[in-house]
């Protein structure tokens, strides 16, 4: 159900509106507040901690925006283009700077004149590069917004240098159409079959919106300058789908643009925005009477990401990544990276398209304005023939239309006036993969990794304030964050993500560096439970190695790991293997002193269990259970022993903390026995010699009543009477007389409780001591049995060696 919260905001939304309409109400108006997936990343990497095999490292002083990465097609080097210059790196160390770098300024004049229509120096007018792709096997298409006068040039990439005209002269083109006038305006496009695409601005202004295509031997094709072409766009993303290949009716490749516009068909209060697909077609010629160089297949959609249960739209596209499998472009799926128009901090949702669903839409019934009523509706009469916006297919062939500029007038004014299609693009599964509170997900890349329990696609997230998360999704309401990483010491947005699965690595763009992070850091987790929980489709746990490993990709090599994503088989998957060995720390704290026993857990899905003495620890008095570790304000007697801290998560719990605490009592230890880690074996042992002990100790006091019974029978039996009488081991007994009582109350032939060994010693030095001397010094230095001393029994007979016995 919606919240009140979003209730009352969808009524504030209503009373605001022209005319309403519940579906732009549902779409735009309701709070995310009752959204419930918002899954928390298992472990935080701090900045100091992100290092290891495959982490690199570029900046250079002075040099900002390296944001603009290309990898080369050998894998040997990692191009990068940024603020006045261009960097070749070595891909596989990205901090090793292969060859000197371009230095690409915008002249002075340009600069010059930058500034005196008011734009900035540093941050306007100076030359960003914002595309790098190869032309051909040897040359790099660069273009750069060089002072506000786009500029694109050519670049050897063997030499690393960029191209000269026959005067020697560095060859520039103009670059308006292919590169934004404003860095900071949003831009895409790519290189197909020779041909240049491009979504940007063509004004200096940025008021005129284009999609073209230029550069190539094709017929040069634009969009128009009108609102129902495009409508203040701000482009995210493009993709060129060969769907030629294997097509049964000849269809044409198509290149597809990812957007946001504000929305003409809704009626609204203020600008409502929509994220959009459009597709244009590889052949199009454009018309030869109608739409003459504009594009005649030119057709779009709205793109939908909500939540269905509470009707919350991700209105607002912010990156697209296409997963295109090499071996079948019908497979393709498109990702994007969604928030909301009206709480971008409420965080970021992600979504899921298929090619097959989008052909759909594109075939599906079109939208249309009626003039008549003001509004935007379905159209509902015939089409003309060909269907407008269709590529040139066989079927058109046949019919004698070899190319757009074949296609009848009625066709083509049709399409000059529909471009929006009625149905929307819905979301695989028909909700997002998943959404993340306050976070503003910026950038997105996904991998496809095989495992024995099948394919799992890899989410690679930066964020608006230098984070990466890294998540896998294992289906329906099934997404899982693995880790956060903080890539940067300070705040910065991430700007670009590159990712290669040849090489194992994830390229990082930023406006301060490059870098270079390995797809999987599996060594991080130490033990079989930790490798499991972590459910990273790239880990899994090396029976023969006893650690956790990269999995071959390759599943005849996967039988020695242990893999499981069902949180619920993990346990007894890894019940065979051994746990991870943790040490005992000793810690001594005096009485009435405070202590804290820490417990960092590894994982924040965690939560922490004690142990104190192999029973659950409960909050007492004077203590605290926290979720780093047990706190004890004032330690008491009872507080001796071992502490276990033990990690939970997902009904399994591993071994995190081990403790062995004394209480001391003036620099002594107050436990009698000192407790050694729990282990079974060693736990039998002690029983053992306990139990052999305490016989001991019973028939010596058996022993020794025997002996006094016996002696004051012979006293009873004398003939002398009460008086000296000779023990049965020659010792002088006085047994009949009382045995008096020292001012504490003890028997002096009582046992009698002392602080210390050696003094004991000293009073007990031989067989010649009298008794009455003794009793008066044992009067003298008894003290009552309590647990703040260790004590002993001393039993007193002056016939021979003196008797302990130690409790």
């Amino acid at each position: 159900m919606v919240g009140s919260t979003g209730l009352r905001q969808a009524r504030g939304c209503a009373q605001g509106m022209a005319s309403p309409s519940a579906l732009l109400l549902t779409l735009l108006c309701l709070s995310p507040a009752a959204i419930s997936e918002d899954p928390t990343p298992r472990i935080v990497v701090r900045y100091d901690d992100v290092r290891g095999k495959g982490v690199s490292r570029f900046s250079e002083s002075n040099t900002h925006n390296l944001s603009t990465l290309l990898l080369h097609k050998g894998g040997k080097e990692l191009f990068v283009g940024a603020r006045d210059a261009i960097f070749a790196l070595n891909a596989d160390e990205v901090a090793v700077q292969l060859k000197p770098k371009i230095s690409w300024q915008a002249s002075k004049e340009s600069r010059s004149e930058c500034e005196q229509k008011g734009r900035k120096n540093e941050t306007q007018c100076s030359n960003f590069v914002k595309f790098l792709q190869f032309l051909n096997e040897t040359h790099i298409y660069a273009c750069g917004t060089y002072a506000f006068q786009p500029t694109c040039t050519y670049v050897n990439s063997n030499e690393f240098v960029r191209m000269k005209d026959g005067n020697n002269v560095d060859i520039l083109e103009n670059g308006k159409g292919k590169c934004p006038f404003d860095p900071e305006q949003g831009y895409t496009a790519l290189i197909a079959d020779g041909d240049f695409y491009a979504a940007t601005t063509n004004n200096f202004l940025g008021t005129e919106m284009v999609i073209s295509r230029n550069l190539g031997s094709r017929q040069a094709l634009k969009s128009d300058y009108v609102s129902t072409w495009l409508n203040e766009p701000i482009f995210v993303g493009s993709s060129f789908i060969q769907e030629s290949v294997n097509s049964t009716f000849g269809d044409d490749d198509k290149i597809y643009f990812f957007f946001t516009e504000t929305a003409k068909e809704y009626e609204f209060y203020s600008k409502p925005i929509v994220s959009r697909i459009a597709r244009v077609c590889k052949d199009d010629a454009g018309g030869k009477r109608i739409l003459q160089k504009r594009w005649t297949t030119y057709l779009k959609a709205q793109i939908v990401c909500a939540q269905p249960e509470i009707q919350f739209h991700f209105n607002v596209i912010r990156d697209i990544f296409v997963l295109q499998p090499a071996d079948s472009w019908e497979d393709t799926v498109f990702f994007g990276v969604f928030t909301s128009q009206w709480s971008e901090s409420a965080g970021s949702a992600v979504c899921s398209y298929s090619i097959k669903d989008a052909q759909k839409v594109f075939m599906g019934p079109f939208k249309e304005f009626n003039e008549a009523t003001q509004k935007w509706g379905t159209h509902t009469g015939s089409l003309p023939s060909p269907r407008p916006g269709e590529c040139i297919t066989a079927q058109h062939r046949q019919a004698g239309y070899n190319s757009t500029l074949d296609l009848p007038d009625q066709t083509l004014t049709f399409a000059r006036e529909h471009h929006l299609m009625d149905e929307l693009l819905q979301p695989l599964g028909a909700r997002p993969l998943f959404f993340k509170r306050g976070i503003n997900y910026t950038q997105l890349a996904v991998v496809r990794v095989t495992t024995a329990f099948g394919d799992h696609d890899v989410f690679f997230l930066g964020t608006g304030n230098g984070r990466l998360h890294k998540a896998v999704s294992f289906g329906k309401m099934d997404t899982h964050i693995i880790e956060e990483l903080q890539i940067f010491p300070r705040a910065e947005p991430v700007q670009n993500l590159l990712l290669s699965k040849e090489k194992n690595l994830l390229y990082v763009g930023s406006i301060s560096s490059v870098l270079q992070l390995p797809l999987a850091n599996c060594s991080r987790y130490r033990s079989c439970l930790d490798c499991l929980l972590a459910r990273d489709p790239f880990c899994g746990w090396d029976k023969a190695a006893g650690a956790c490993s990269k999995v071959p990709q390759a599943s005849q090599h996967q039988s020695g790991f242990l893999q499981e994503f069902n949180v619920n088989n993990i346990a007894a998957r890894c019940s065979a293997q051994n746990a991870e060995k943790m040490d005992t720390v000793f810690v001594a704290i005096p009485i009435g002193g405070g202590f804290k026993l820490s417990c960092e857990l590894r994982s924040k899905l965690a939560k922490a269990t004690w142990l104190h003495n192999g029973k659950a620890l409960a909050p007492a008095q004077g203590s605290e259970l926290r979720p780093d570790g047990l706190i004890v304000v004032s330690s008491r007697y009872d507080n001796y022993g071992t502490y276990e801290c033990f990690s939970v998560e997902s009904e399994t719990s591993q071994l995190a903390a081990r403790y062995l605490v004394n209480i001391t009592i003036d620099g002594g230890s107050y436990n009698p026995l000192t407790p050694e880690p729990r282990n079974e074996k060693h736990t039998s042992t002690v029983v053992v010699v306990l139990s052999l002990f305490l016989a001991t100790a019973i028939l010596a006091i058996i022993f020794l009543c025997y002996m006094l019974l016996r002696n004051r029978q012979n006293c009873n039996l004398s003939t002398v009477g009460c008086g000296a009488s000779k023990s049965p081991n020659g010792g002088i007994l006085d047994c009949c007389s009382t045995p008096k009582r020292g001012p504490n109350g003890h028997h002096h032939n009582a046992p009698v409780f002392y602080s210390s060994r050696e003094s004991i010693l000293d009073k007990l030095k031989g067989p010649g001591t009298p008794t009455k001397n003794l009793a008066k010094d044992l009067e003298q230095n008894a003290i009552p049995k309590g647990p703040e001393s260790k004590p002993f029994i001393i039993i007193a007979d002056t016939s021979g060696p003196t008797a302990e016995t130690s409790i």
